[in-house]
């Protein structure tokens, strides 16, 4: 039987490309490509042919690099592996989770409804691919319109990107109205665009020096403090999470942190044990904090997406900010 393989669409999300090919094989469990593929491994390949190397498999089949394929077309470069993404070693899908989409908090709605897709870019989709997909830019953490159309997201669980690669007529959850308006807030939208900007030029990308740049402007704003304590032992005490609890729209916290949120009078006291709160605390160590919350943070605390660029990114790097 003749095996079936289109390469990815652009800005085709792997895992649904993934999920498409399988569909095209009849393949249900995705874990059974390498099997299925397995005469198609290169005579010199550098790492065994079996489902830990699942993308490495589908970039050769789509005569891309495993480092282009994981840039083009997953989220690593907003998650915790970033580095990995042009790593010339073999990828262990065992130990660095390439398919995963990066989340606030894995308990929120938005960590429930992870997958999302635009109806108008379906719409371009359709007309000029006869068929559609879903986009990986669409999958963004705390985005809930599209940025090309600046139209509500409709949201899907995870397990929908596996039943349907190509979305052409399903209907999922549609962002109420202060959702969407809270896109608009001007932290929100940069912090969107950065982020968008990050996975589009994922190799000028300099989070450490940008974590550096960001826990000095908090220090001047006395967002960050240094301490010293009894002992007399030095420590920063961080109030990143506490600017943002308090200026960011609670429609946006409550879908992507949590919905303790919808209550105005709530905010997270400064020991609280919640996963967001603990990885906002985090950014108080240079090399310790998730991507997506470096990016928030400096949304937060710089005026201006220039600014950002200018140590988000590598020094002359030509970046073209999105269009709104």
């Amino acid at each position: 039987m003749t095996f079936l393989f289109s390469k990815p669409l652009p800005d085709e999300l792997a895992k649904s490309h993934l999920y498409r090919i399988c569909a095209m094989n009849n393949i249900r469990v995705s874990r059974l490509l390498a099997k299925e593929t397995k005469n198609q491994c290169p005579k010199h390949c550098n790492h065994p042919w079996t489902w830990i190397y699942t993308h490495h498999i589908m970039s050769y089949l789509s005569d891309m690099t495993p480092q282009a394929y994981r840039a083009h077309h997953t989220q690593m470069p907003l998650m915790n592996k970033w580095y990995k993404v042009y790593s010339l070693d073999a990828v262990k899908e065992s130990t660095t989770c390439v398919y995963d989409y990066p989340q606030f908090h894995h308990h929120s709605i938005a960590s429930t409804y992870d997958s999302k897709i635009c109806s108008d870019c379906r719409t371009e989709d359709l007309r000029a691919f006869s068929m559609t997909y879903w986009h990986r830019e669409h999958q963004i953490p705390g985005l809930d319109i599209c940025p090309k159309h600046q139209t509500p997201l409709a949201k899907f669980e995870d397990d929908y990107t596996y039943y349907a690669p190509n979305p052409v007529d399903i209907e999922g959850r549609i962002s109420d109205k202060a959702l969407v308006m809270a896109n608009f807030h001007p932290v929100i939208m940069r912090y969107q665009d950065i982020a968008l900007l990050t996975l589009r030029n994922p190799k000028l990308v300099r989070f450490e020096q940008a974590h550096d740049e960001l826990l000095s402007r908090a220090m001047d704003l006395g967002v960050c403090r240094s301490q010293t304590r009894h002992t007399g032992q030095s420590y920063i005490e961080n109030h990143i999470g506490q600017v943002l609890y308090e200026n960011l729209p609670r429609a946006w916290m409550a879908e992507h942190f949590s919905t303790d949120f919808l209550n105005t009078a709530f905010y997270p006291h400064e020991m609280a044990s919640e996963e967001y709160h603990t990885k906002l605390d985090r950014l108080k160590y240079v090399g310790g904090a998730e991507p997506i919350f470096i990016l928030l943070a400096l949304a937060a605390l710089f005026e201006s997406t220039n600014d950002i660029c200018s140590i988000l990114f590598e020094p002359a790097a030509d970046i073209a900010l999105p269009q709104r």
